[in-house]
């Protein structure tokens, strides 16, 4: 049973070992359960450099053109997923090649799933940059898409003299209403079909 002079002793010796009080110390603990680092979002683990990265970002920034707030982020998250890739296909070699010497299904298993949800982020992320950009490019250049006016173009040209097409079923006025000649009789019994006079 517990004493109150082990319950002091244990208060005591908990007060001298506090863990890391400095912002140093506290950074390298707070790694070091630290793997791969491809679940937890860190950037950099111990043997990557930071300058790699940063040419890799600056590669990515130059060749994508990124012009706006939004397309910087998009092509940030590219890098950093692109990055992340690169890490788990290095870390998913070492595990195969220790496979030969160890059962490490479980371990290239995990790094096969790491990799491939980062290509699939890069490649969300690279088709949103692109969508973006598409949609500025057509903005400057005065484009309306099929589905806005642009699609009542084709109903604008006049049809051959003597010829009167059928009604449009989407957008017409129903048969039984009025006929558009002014006549006062039913569409389908005054000029539905009938060719126009020369």
């Amino acid at each position: 049973m517990t004493n109150q002079s082990r319950i002091d002793a244990n208060r005591f010796n908990s007060m001298s070992s506090t863990g890391p009080r400095t912002d140093g110390g506290k950074a390298a603990s707070s790694r070091n359960a630290t793997r791969h680092g491809l679940s937890t979002g860190v950037l950099f683990i111990e043997g990557e450099n930071p300058e790699d990265y940063e040419l890799l970002l600056n590669d990515l920034l130059a060749e994508h053109q990124a012009a706006t707030a939004t397309e910087t982020a998009l092509v940030l998250r590219m890098a950093q997923q692109l990055w992340l890739t690169q890490r788990a296909t290095r870390l998913l070699q070492q595990a195969v090649e220790r496979n030969t010497t160890e059962d490490n299904a479980k371990q290239v298993a995990l790094m096969l799933r790491y990799q491939t949800a980062s290509d699939r982020a890069f490649y969300k992320a690279l088709d949103e940059l692109r969508k973006l950009q598409k949609e500025k490019r057509s903005s400057k250049i005065g484009f309306v898409s099929k589905s806005g006016s642009g699609a009542d173009c084709e109903r604008s040209v006049p049809a051959p003299i003597g010829f009167v097409s059928q009604p449009d079923s989407r957008n017409a006025a129903p048969r039984n209403a009025s006929c558009p000649c002014g006549s006062g009789l039913k569409y389908k019994r005054c000029c539905l079909g009938k060719p126009l006079a020369a």
